[in-house]
């Protein structure tokens, strides 16, 4: 067996791991009911479907035409926001299920779509995922820049910086509904404007953006990548966290 294919194995157990086992956790130690991983992952797909959907009969026309590319990611990181966000509150109002009101439940509600994705990762084939997207193109060149890479730079590019990826959006994911749900809770519309923010630096600048304008061809793009991503993630759980403890205090909401 060839060493690209053991890194490319030794992800997927990485991936199929840490999908797995905070589900695992939540269940058994915060005796988190399985419907909330479903009402999670239900909510990311009907998003999906969605902005998916709204893409393609009212973007891509525009995209055919050209236009300034920074317009294009923040109206994707805008879009994606929109929908997954709309999508999870209609989920909790429509189905009435206190439990994700929760501090246990928001964290599993959004770890549960982080898993979700890792899965899909694991079981998909190379790019497939983002087969007939404007970024098929650029991805597959950055897949042909990490496959050039040898040593230690290619563990660094095929299988730590893939799985600190998919760990960076499930914190993501976490945050954007961990601060949805506290407007829910409280009125306050801020937290939910703070989401909508990230998904826009997330998915348009990072997911976007980085790829159309060639960044992530090269090393140091995917270097910067990372390092935004890392930063965005953080800040994002660091907020959710605050704003949950400072509610928790001052208002007993839990």
């Amino acid at each position: 067996m060839g060493k690209p294919r053991t890194t490319v194995i030794v992800l997927r157990l990485l991936l199929l791991a840490a999908a797995l086992l905070p589900l695992i956790f939540f269940y058994e130690v915060w005796h988190v009911p399985v419907k909330v991983f479903l009402l999670g992952t239900g909510s990311w797909g009907f998003g999906v479907i969605f902005k998916m959907l709204f893409h393609q009969l009212l973007l891509r026309p525009k995209e055919r035409r050209g236009g300034p590319l920074l317009r294009h990611s923040l109206v994707n990181g805008f879009l994606s926001g929109f929908f997954e966000l709309l999508a999870a509150l209609a989920v909790i109002l429509l189905t009435r299920e206190k439990v994700v009101y929760d501090h246990h439940g928001m964290i599993a509600f959004g770890t549960a779509i982080g898993s979700l994705e890792m899965l899909l990762v694991v079981f998909s084939r190379g790019d497939e995922l983002l087969r007939g997207t404007v970024l098929e193109g650029p991805a597959a060149r950055m897949r042909a820049l990490t496959e050039r890479a040898t040593g230690i730079e290619r563990l660094l590019l095929q299988l730590l910086y893939p799985f600190l990826e998919r760990v960076m959006a499930m914190l993501i994911h976490v945050a954007t509904r961990g601060l949805l749900f506290i407007t829910l809770v409280t009125g306050y519309i801020l937290p939910l404007l703070a989401a909508l923010l990230i998904f826009v630096l997330a998915d348009g600048i990072l997911g976007t953006w980085f790829y159309l304008t060639g960044r992530l061809e090269k090393r140091e793009g995917i270097d910067r990548f990372m390092g935004w991503l890392f930063l965005l993630a953080l800040t994002g759980m660091a907020l959710f966290l605050y704003l949950d403890e400072v509610f928790q205090m001052q208002e007993k909401i839990f």
